[in-house]
């Protein structure tokens, strides 16, 4: 699977919870949503977005691997791991935060653009039709090289200084 095909299969698994987390009572919808689903989409969340591309990366660096929460807001992103959010036309690093909802249930790509420190350069997230975006992983190795896989192939670039 390439990084957009994992993120495609965790909507997936969202929608499907959506009909069982009505019948139990629980919201879903981000102004209805509690711990209750908080807790399903997080497990869900490792389970099919964390763990598969743990697995992507070189056996070297999989013990490094680490993605920032899913849909919670930090004032600074430190993770050697980030799904990056490219949009065509746009600069600057953007990361992927969690889906949203706008008509049909997660079909928007939330993302925070960060400057080079990994601290937020707004405190809005963007919301972005799924569709429109693309998705790479960014992982930093201990000597500070870059790995950058997309859908086409792993990359490893020199150490940034």
């Amino acid at each position: 699977m390439i990084v957009g095909d994992v993120l495609v299969n965790f909507r997936s698994a969202l929608r499907a919870l959506v009909p069982c987390a009505v019948r139990a009572g629980i919201g879903w919808r981000r102004e209805d949503a509690y711990d209750e689903w908080d807790d399903m989409v997080t497990s869900v969340f490792k389970g099919l977005v964390h763990e598969p591309l743990r697995w992507a990366l070189p056996e070297s660096e999989r013990e490094r691997f680490e993605l920032p929460p899913y849909d919670l807001l930090l004032e600074r992103y430190t993770t050697p791991t980030v799904v990056e959010v490219m949009l065509e036309g746009s600069e600057g690093m953007r990361i992927f935060h969690a889906l949203g909802t706008r008509g049909e249930p997660f079909d928007v790509c939330e993302c925070r653009a960060l400057d080079e420190n990994g601290v937020p350069t707004s405190s809005e997230l963007e919301s972005h039709p799924l569709e429109s975006v693309r998705f790479r992983l960014r992982h930093r190795t201990e000597d500070d090289r870059i790995i950058l896989l997309d859908k086409t192939r792993v990359r490893v670039t020199a150490p940034v200084r």
